[in-house]
């Protein structure tokens, strides 16, 4: 039987993929790599207690090559293993440079350790279906990283070790209750609509933007570590929604909806439709108006909204995203998920309720 090894446990993909995993593989065992003891207690808190005995948990830390080498030596061997590498440096504002040691060299630490505790290792590389190996103009420093990441893991290792990857779009909540253990990726955005009742959003209203819910991401996941541990060959998976994908307004309208039904219950007048303007109109804005500020909004809030369109602004105005391949079955309709990843965030995030409150607190109409 296969031992499961993983990094990024603690995240929010993570904590889901590994318990999916060791409900279809009651037997199996699972070496978690983790750079903390809270990242383990983390971990331990997410799934049943009666699965920690399948679970041991190793420190190591990716960015510190000594660490990872004494955290091998602590291990007996073991024969078939699968390693799935989650760890990233996920931060869309960053830098190539800046992301490199943790996506390009970490990743290769990581498959340097699996080499040497595990005789017959499968290597499943996990990355974002909004980058490529080749042929792909990178929008940001994490889709560039996770591309070299994956290039310099084949180039070291894959005559030693087949290597598969795993490639998914920007994961929301549970397709059927809308859970998730962390509010990263698109909930920044619900939270700054929510917050905030912006003046205008930028970007493409009729472009695509591909969100997938994390069930069945980490379904697929499983279903290719399963594949990988029974000896399949190495393949490639693209978890993204394909034809199921929703325009940007679409999304941003299914935000508001939701929202309102929580202004409501609150006391809060509904949210008038934000408007989405284009790209070229915001830099207008920007040049013509040097020192504009949209009324009600602090100069940090604002400031807030400027680094958000740095991180959403190319995916907003872009449709550029891989399309589905290899995956069992088709993404879920993301107008009936989305809604359920809102409302999740407005029952479950410290913030949510707390922003209502101020806003009702102040008369915010």
């Amino acid at each position: 039987m296969a031992t499961l090894i993983v990094t990024g446990a603690s995240g929010a993909l993570g904590q889901r993929f590994v318990a999916d995993w060791l409900h279809a593989h009651p037997d199996g065992r699972a070496l978690v790599l983790v750079r903390s003891a809270a990242a383990a207690r983390a971990c331990e808190a997410a799934w049943p207690p009666a699965w920690r005995g399948a679970v041991r948990f190793v420190q190591g830390d990716l960015l510190d090559a000594a660490s990872m080498r004494e955290a091998a030596d602590s291990l007996a061997p073991v024969g078939r293993a699968v390693a799935v590498h989650l760890a990233a440096d996920v931060a869309w504002h960053k830098s190539f440079d800046e992301m490199r040691e943790m996506n390009v060299e970490g990743t290769l630490r990581f498959a340097g350790f699996v080499e040497r505790v595990a005789r017959e290792p499968h290597f499943v590389y996990v990355s974002t279906a909004f980058t490529r190996l080749h042929d792909w103009v990178y929008r940001n420093g994490y889709e560039e990283s996770k591309a070299a990441g994956e290039r310099a893991l084949r180039e070291r290792f894959e005559a030693t070790m087949p290597i598969s990857a795993f490639s998914c779009s920007l994961v929301v909540g549970d397709s059927v209750d809308g859970a998730i253990g962390r509010f990263h990726g698109l909930y920044p955005l619900i939270r700054f609509i929510a917050s905030l009742a912006p003046p205008f959003l930028v970007g493409n209203r009729d472009g695509l933007m591909d969100i997938v819910p994390i069930d069945w991401v980490a379904s697929e996941l499983v279903q290719l570590t399963l594949r990988c541990a029974a000896g399949a060959a190495p393949s490639d998976v693209v978890a993204a929604a394909g034809d199921a994908r929703l325009s940007y307004e679409r999304i941003v309208r299914l935000i508001e909806s939701r929202l309102d039904l929580a202004r409501h219950a609150a006391g809060l007048p509904a949210l008038a439709p934000v408007p989405i303007l284009r790209m070229r109109q915001w830099a207008f804005l920007k040049r013509s108006l040097s020192t504009w500020r949209p009324e009600g909004i602090s100069t940090g809030d604002f400031r807030y909204f400027e680094r958000l369109l740095q991180i959403y602004g190319v995916y907003a105005e872009s449709e550029t995203v891989r399309a589905p391949l290899n995956t069992t079955r088709a993404a879920p309709d993301g107008e009936r998920f989305l809604p359920l990843a809102v409302d999740y965030w407005l029952a479950h995030a410290p913030d949510a309720q707390a922003g209502l409150k101020r806003q009702l607190a102040a008369g915010v109409a």
